[in-house]
């Protein structure tokens, strides 16, 4: 998907990796929008589910504080 002006630099205060998983979730949800109806309750729904998990967890992650002990290792 490299088109032009479609990356956007992350802000300051978010890490690119961020950025680049709200734009992954975007990118399913537009994606999977027009879905047949036969796939959207299964399919279509377990991808935008887990792309939204994928968000969460980053966050969830960058909230973990890693004690000293752990780093002089």
């Amino acid at each position: 998907m490299a088109r032009s002006g479609y990356y956007r630099p992350p802000q300051q205060s978010e890490l690119a990796v961020f950025t680049r998983a709200k734009e992954l979730s975007k990118a399913v949800f537009v994606v999977t929008q027009d879905a047949p109806k036969k796939y959207r309750f299964s399919l279509v729904s377990r991808l935008q589910d887990l792309s939204l998990e994928v968000v969460g967890h980053l966050y969830r992650a960058n909230d973990i504080i890693i004690a000293p002990t752990v780093l002089k290792r």
